[in-house]
């Protein structure tokens, strides 16, 4: 898992990249997202990046749930990009809002709006 912070000018996006597998062991690293979004007040969106991943667990699925609610209590914007097929379809049964999963390549028109694609 590879977690980056791009700074954008009107404000910094923490990207995360899952890699192969979501599953527990990524639970401290999405928890540093949270903390890093906490201590950084320029720290304007989320996004994390699927397009390496073809695994996705049960205990990733609470762990993006968990990082989702963090998220929504600070305000600040997540995107779950880059999925592929698989992974949207078990996103789906997240009961995300659909604005949350871009499926596109780069993350797509939500991503655009973020800076980030």
């Amino acid at each position: 898992m590879e977690i980056v912070v791009d700074d954008l000018g009107e404000g910094q996006v923490v990207r995360v990249n899952v890699g192969h597998r979501l599953d527990l062991t990524a639970y401290k690293s999405l928890s540093e997202v949270t903390v890093c979004a906490v201590d950084n007040p320029q720290i304007a969106a989320i996004v994390i990046d699927f397009s390496d991943t073809h695994q996705l667990f049960d205990s990733g699925k609470a762990i993006l749930l968990d990082l989702i609610m963090r998220a929504r209590y600070l305000k600040i914007p997540l995107r779950l990009v880059n999925a592929n097929p698989d992974i949207s379809l078990k996103l789906s049964m997240l009961e995300l809002s659909t604005d949350r999963i871009i499926q596109n390549e780069r993350g797509g028109v939500a991503a655009d709006r973020l800076g980030y694609a």
